[in-house]
């Protein structure tokens, strides 16, 4: 029974460690501008950051007309002013 108790304390441990990196991480932004279909640049406090969007492969604007389509989804989902929260790896 102690072996169980301390092995689930253990795997809580473990669990909330795991977990910590993705909140301390995590920062709000605006959205500045809105560049091909996987770019973005956002104000965090005084900085603006260019903004990858991860496992996104958007066609590039000289790609037409798929580049400007993408685009303009991009900026239809995160307008200029947007509030995202972005996370940092």
């Amino acid at each position: 029974m102690v072996f169980k108790v301390r092995l689930i304390g253990v795997g809580a441990l473990l669990l909330a460690q795991m977990s910590l990196p993705v909140f301390a991480n995590n920062l709000t932004a605006t959205v500045v501008s809105v560049g091909d279909g996987d770019t973005i640049r956002v104000r965090t406090g005084n900085k603006t950051v260019t903004v990858r969007l991860a496992c996104i492969d958007a066609p590039e604007m000289k790609q037409s007309p798929w580049g400007q389509q993408s685009s303009a989804r991009l900026k239809q989902l995160l307008p200029v002013g947007h509030h995202p929260t972005c996370c940092r790896n």
